[in-house]
């Protein structure tokens, strides 16, 4: 019943957040559409909410992907820090210098990102956390969809977007919200298992090698592409985003 209930509420919930035209409404109301089905899945075991969870974000990345690359002045509107990422983003593409800066920003940065999920997620039963987690996919679905608007290969730059650090980080925090909100989730729910180190280790293990991975790779990376991008028009930096109509 709860896949089912993904199946249907996750396209239905960013369709009716496109419709109303609010940044809010499009990560609450899909952050319900996952969480409904994760708080039945969860109560069978840690394992079927890890999975259900997975399959919403794979069903939502599809789905904002593909109305980002239809309708990039509107999804502009509606994916909180959009326009930002994506430069940030290009930035890296044409230099190599991480959006992040140093090797201690980078640290920095993610330490503080994994302290306010897990601090978010257990104050929330996970829910403020798949807020989180739905806010940083969109921006990332975004640029993604922009690359591949400027690749002359466009498939392959869907397929490159999503850095290989990226996903192993998206798996990790799934994984690392649902385990250290286990003490508020069975104050709610009756689960069936309790938080412990080892729980929570896959997802520590899975965020180191995704900082490894940024280090290790990302000038690579941005090297490959660098070269599926089309050259700028008339000059125009690939970082620089065309002006877009504001909001009415």
């Amino acid at each position: 019943m709860s896949w089912i209930l993904v199946l249907v509420l996750t396209p239905v919930s960013v369709f009716l957040a496109r419709w109303i035209s609010s940044r809010s409404a499009l990560l609450v109301l899909v952050t319900i559409a996952g969480y409904f089905p994760f708080v039945l899945e969860v109560q069978v075991s840690f394992l079927s909410g890890f999975l259900i969870l997975f399959l919403w974000t794979v069903l939502l990345s599809v789905l904002i992907l593909g109305l980002c690359r239809r309708e990039p002045e509107r999804m502009q509107r509606l994916i909180w820090r959009s326009s930002e990422y994506t430069s940030g983003m290009f930035r890296w593409i044409e230099t190599g210098q991480l959006p992040e800066g140093s090797l201690k920003q980078v640290l920095f940065y993610h330490l503080k990102q994994t302290l306010v999920y897990c601090l978010i997620a257990v104050l929330s039963a996970n829910f403020l956390a798949l807020v989180l987690g739905s806010a940083l996919l969109n921006h990332m679905n975004y640029y993604v969809a922009r690359l591949a608007g400027k690749s002359s290969k466009p498939f392959r730059a869907f397929i490159m977007g999503w850095n290989p650090w990226s996903l192993v980080r998206v798996i990790s925090f799934l994984w690392l919200g649902i385990a250290v909100s286990a003490p508020s989730l069975s104050l709610l729910f009756a689960i069936p298992w309790r938080f412990s180190f080892a729980l929570v280790a896959p997802a520590l293990a899975g965020i180191l090698a995704d900082f490894l991975l940024k280090l290790i790779l990302a000038p690579v990376w941005s090297a490959k592409l660098r070269r599926l991008c089309r050259p700028p028009q008339a000059g125009r930096p690939l970082a620089e985003s065309p002006r877009l109509p504001k909001s009415p």
